[in-house]
């Protein structure tokens, strides 16, 4: 979405998800908190669906909602887990379930294994408001399926 699209869309949304009318306090009771970006770690488990650890899997965070980038990256060791910096990523307070759209996706450069994704937003709201700014996905892996495999 082009800066100025993104500035007027949430110029449009913050007006239509608050009120402040002149017969109340001011406060804008369910309005979206200003926009801020944190830099956090996430840490990711990639396993096939008999729960086997996959090595040398691609492993990026997607934005889906705000920016429509990747921020950050990184490849799974022997153990299937990868630690990678996530920069730049949007915290919308009030909106995580409205704006914001963060997907891991975890895929094979070598082509054996079809990509497969898990939706990242409550790891990473918790994440913020904790204040430990480290994600950690591991308990719940991105399953992977073997090509031709059904799934």
């Amino acid at each position: 979405m082009l800066p100025a699209m993104k500035a007027a869309f949430l110029f449009l949304f913050l007006l239509a998800c608050g009120s402040s009318g002149s017969g109340d306090s001011g406060e804008r009771v369910g309005a979206c908190g200003d926009p801020s970006e944190v830099d956090l770690t996430l840490k990711v488990a990639v396993q096939d669906s008999d729960g086997n650890a996959l090595q040398d899997m691609d492993v990026v965070l997607e934005d889906r909602g705000w920016t429509s980038t990747t921020l950050g990256g990184g490849i799974t060791n022997a153990a299937g887990e990868v630690e990678f910096e996530a920069l730049g990523v949007t915290d919308v307070p009030g909106c995580w379930g409205t704006l914001l759209d963060y997907v891991v996706v975890a895929s094979d450069s070598l082509g054996a294994w079809s990509a497969g994704e898990k939706s990242a937003n409550s790891y990473l709201h918790t994440a913020i408001e904790d204040n430990s700014m480290e994600a950690d996905l591991r308990a719940f892996p991105v399953v992977l399926q073997a090509v031709g495999e059904e799934q």
